[in-house]
């Protein structure tokens, strides 16, 4: 397979170079808002240890209440579903029922993620943890650099390129 092919064969992408973000276009508006909005998914995924971190007094409290409310179905060690908890609290919109499918699973090359259906934005949201684990950072130093053909390459050519797993 080449530099530029997908598995299912070859894709080129127009570069849009940035732009500087103006509060008084509308559409910086929305796409600020649709960042904040989807960033609460982004928080969620990393658990109860980012949310204490990010509101300790607040956080534990709250944790405290809705993780006592959600039954143990892990079986594992120390098991309050206080990361579940966590992900509900920071997404309130997002009910048990609107997860399609949650990997908990933290290993070399499998990152915890979400399967949501956002009712309110009518979206299918998939939320990838980044790194916050060793295995995280054994992954993300596992990867290669894979180029992006752009119609109209950028100026930087390191922005062309993305990670893939070797």
């Amino acid at each position: 397979m080449t530099d530029n092919q997908f598995e299912g064969g070859t894709a080129s992408y127009k570069y849009e170079p940035p732009r500087e973000w103006n509060p008084s276009n509308p559409d910086d508006l929305h796409e600020l808002s649709e960042a904040i909005y989807y960033y609460n998914y982004a928080m969620g995924i990393y658990g109860w240890p980012l949310y204490v971190f990010d509101s300790p007094c607040k956080g534990l409290c709250k944790l405290a209440c809705k993780a006592s409310l959600l039954c143990c179905t892990e079986g594992r060690k120390l098991c309050c579903n206080c990361s579940r908890a966590a992900f509900h609290i920071q997404v309130p919109n997002c009910g048990t029922k609107d997860v399609i499918h949650c990997s908990k699973q933290n290993e070399c090359f499998k990152s915890p993620y979400y399967i949501i259906l956002d009712h309110k934005k009518k979206a299918l949201v998939i939320t990838i943890r980044g790194t916050l684990s060793i295995e995280d950072v054994v992954t993300s130093l596992s990867v290669a650099l894979f180029h992006l053909p752009f119609t109209q390459p950028p100026l930087d050519r390191l922005s062309t390129y993305v990670h893939k797993y070797a």
